[in-house]
């Protein structure tokens, strides 16, 4: 399966880094655009695809059969469709621009037209990423596979109700810049009771990373996140004192907050779109 990849910024250079780290993409299979050539150029050197010059450059290179990954801006991405044209028969678009639904995809491309959108995060340049997967009616069988297993190589996919969208967005793609700022805090408050900064990021760090890792192993026995907790947390114990401060302060609140806040601008986003 070919495929083309519009937008070579941090997302969709990630998407296809990790998809050929992997070995699920064939470099020769890669085709890359971009609005600044030598972004386009630099990733081909890098991985071993090749770089185009133009929309139709692009489309003559996949002749009539595979998948194009729209990562541009969200303000951009239907005019992207739109000058696309025509030239798109055969080929099935996939979006990774928050906020955009299917069906505003849809208008701004030739009637009866396969869709996907797809909400991965950075984390798929290591092959770590989760990633939301959704179809629209149009989707071959063959290309939806082909998503899939392009995501695949990236990390694990789920495929859910495009409704549900703006809260995994919230939690798998806006997720790892809220855990990063909250290494930090944890990082800093390190600091301040003696290790240096260095130490203290590492030691949250591994320590998130373990944690996910115990938790995918006890999500798949059929567990959840307080099997973790009752594990660590010993009566009269550091950790429970910690937990329970933490929540005083505000942690549970914060955290329903960022996802209500992510999903809030996800449907203004996309509402404003609907309207243009």
């Amino acid at each position: 399966m070919r495929y083309g990849l519009i937008g070579c910024g941090s997302m969709g250079s990630a998407i296809v880094t990790g998809a050929c780290a992997s070995g699920c993409l064939a470099p020769s299979d890669l085709h890359l655009l971009n609005r600044s050539a030598d972004k386009a150029d630099a990733l081909a050197d890098a991985l071993g695809g090749c770089a185009h010059r133009d929309f139709g450059d692009l489309l003559d290179a996949l002749e009539g059969d595979g998948v194009i990954i729209l990562a541009v801006k969200p303000h951009q991405i239907l005019d992207v469709v739109a000058e696309l044209g025509n030239g798109i028969d055969g080929v099935s678009l996939v979006s990774v621009a928050a906020g955009i639904e299917l069906s505003s995809l849809a208008q701004a491309a030739p009637r009866d037209h396969p869709f996907a959108r797809a909400m991965p995060n950075v984390a798929a340049s290591v092959g770590r990423s989760t990633t939301g997967l959704a179809f629209n009616d149009y989707v071959p069988q063959r290309h939806r596979q082909a998503v899939i297993d392009l995501f695949n190589g990236c990390g694990t996919t789920l495929v859910i109700d495009e409704e549900h969208f703006p809260a995994f967005s919230a939690l798998a793609g806006c997720a790892p810049a809220w855990l990063s700022h909250l290494i930090d805090a944890f990082a800093q408050a390190g600091v301040a009771q003696g290790l240096t900064k260095s130490e203290a990021t590492r030691a949250i760090t591994g320590a998130m990373a373990g944690t996910a890792a115990l938790m995918t192993d006890i999500l798949d026995a059929g567990g959840n996140p307080h099997t973790l907790l009752d594990r660590v947390c010993s009566p009269g114990g550091t950790t429970v004192a910690g937990l329970l401060a933490g929540d005083d302060a505000g942690f549970s609140r914060a955290a329903r907050a960022a996802v209500a806040a992510a999903c809030a601008r996800d449907r203004a986003l996309s509402r404003a779109t609907g309207a243009s």
